[in-house]
């Protein structure tokens, strides 16, 4: 176990190794002047204080803080901003939530991450965990858009017989401050009524509002940040095989080897940040493996082996990606795998026989891959499972997996 532990983790450092890239940019000075260069691209999830900058393929990295430039840039798509605002931070999670109805607010200056550009500007500040949304317009400087949920307080309950101490509250200001600030004529209550706070629904709301003015800029392309992609993928898998018996009645282990093959499907969920290159994902396929083996002695007689085995495999865990243009890419798999066997398998043996049928076994697993448009190739190794119910034998399985896939959606 502690062998199969440490296989895993290896793995999962392996994967940790980002290949983060410098990338063509821009910074602006304190004295307005625009810097080109290259900045290291972390597609950061929570808001930077500061980023590495470099002239030059060759330069020498600096380290560019948050009280010397104004704003920075990368590739025209990627694009935070420094600013001085009031930020209140409560937490929208119920486990979190305070008693304030209204904003707590506190004086900082931040990199807010731009989302949408044009009369109307939305940006985003993230911080473990904690969203905050701000906007501008033509007219005004950067506000936080204000959400907070609260529990009611004890003059609330008692004035209100709907509530209790344990309803969850919320202040809404963003929709009435949207509704003064940031429409158009076709805009309706109903609609800003609807609107909900997160990313993707705030975007939309600001480009329709920013099109509608004529107004809109196509510098910031990020109308797909913050949602979480889903693919869907059939499998074929070509399986080399491995089980060794070691049993009181035989003299020498029972070994199977051979090939087999297995069908399924994976589900994967692209995480929206770091580019893209984390995922999560999870494969269930149903495998079958038959092999007869000629190298049991029995101590009683010598006769053939016989191994039927029907199993579920449900590999999941994470993904990591190293993209070689838009449509390569390299992955790397750190998996944890349930093997679930099915009815009817067996091991049979000098006419004894193992009914193996109904074991759950865990085991990690580790997978290397390539993916070209909408098909790859993994290669997957399983460490060592114990399908055995019994204490007079252990039969240990283990398996390397060639897997096929196509990607329907």
């Amino acid at each position: 176990m502690k062998k199969n532990l440490f296989c895993f983790l290896m793995l999962f450092s392996l994967a940790a190794f980002s290949q983060i890239k410098f990338e063509n940019a821009y910074y602006v000075n304190n004295d307005g002047e625009k810097i080109s260069g290259l900045i290291k691209n972390y597609d950061w999830k929570n808001n930077p204080t500061s980023f590495e900058f470099k002239t030059s393929e060759d330069s020498e990295v600096e380290i560019i803080n948050i009280d010397f430039a104004k704003e920075f840039n990368i590739n025209n798509n990627l694009r935070y901003l420094r600013a001085e605002v009031d930020i209140e931070k409560s937490s929208l999670k119920t486990a979190h939530i305070g008693t304030k109805k209204e904003p707590d607010f506190v004086k900082q200056t931040l990199f807010l991450k731009q989302l949408a550009s044009g009369s109307n500007n939305l940006y985003k500040y993230e911080e473990n965990g904690i969203e905050k949304f701000f906007y501008s317009t033509e007219n005004s400087k950067i506000k936080q858009l204000i959400y907070i949920k609260y529990m009611p307080s004890e003059e609330e309950v008692r004035n209100n017989p709907e509530i209790n101490r344990t309803s969850i509250l919320s202040n809404e200001q963003y929709k009435r401050q949207l509704w003064y600030d940031v429409k158009c004529e076709t805009t309706s209550q109903k609609e800003l009524n609807s609107l909900d706070y997160n990313e993707p629904s705030l975007i939309k709301y600001f480009n329709q509002v920013n099109n509608c003015d004529g107004n809109v800029s196509d510098e910031i392309k990020s109308e797909n940040k913050g949602k979480a992609n889903f693919n869907f993928k059939v499998s074929a898998a070509y399986n080399i095989s491995n089980m060794e018996v070691h049993d009181y009645f035989a003299e020498d282990p029972i070994v199977f080897k051979g090939s087999n093959f297995g069908i399924g499907f994976e589900s994967e969920i692209i995480l929206p940040y770091n580019n893209n290159k984390w995922s999560v994902i999870i494969e269930p396929s149903y495998n079958v493996f038959k092999e007869t083996s000629n190298s049991s002695k029995s101590i009683f007689t010598t006769s053939q082996s016989k191994l039927d085995l029907k199993y579920l495999q449900i590999p999941f865990g994470i993904r990591h990606y190293f993209f070689i243009d838009s449509k390569s890419r390299i992955f790397l798999n750190a998996l944890g795998n349930l093997r679930v066997i099915g009815k009817k398998s067996y091991v049979n043996y000098s006419n004894h026989e193992y009914n193996i049928f109904g074991q759950t076994t865990f085991a990690f697993a580790g997978g290397i891959g390539y993916n070209y448009d909408k098909f790859s190739l993994e290669a997957r190794y399983i460490t060592p499972t114990n399908l055995s119910n019994s204490n007079d034998a252990s039969i240990d399985f283990n398996n390397i997996s060639f897997i096929l896939r196509y990607e329907v959606f």
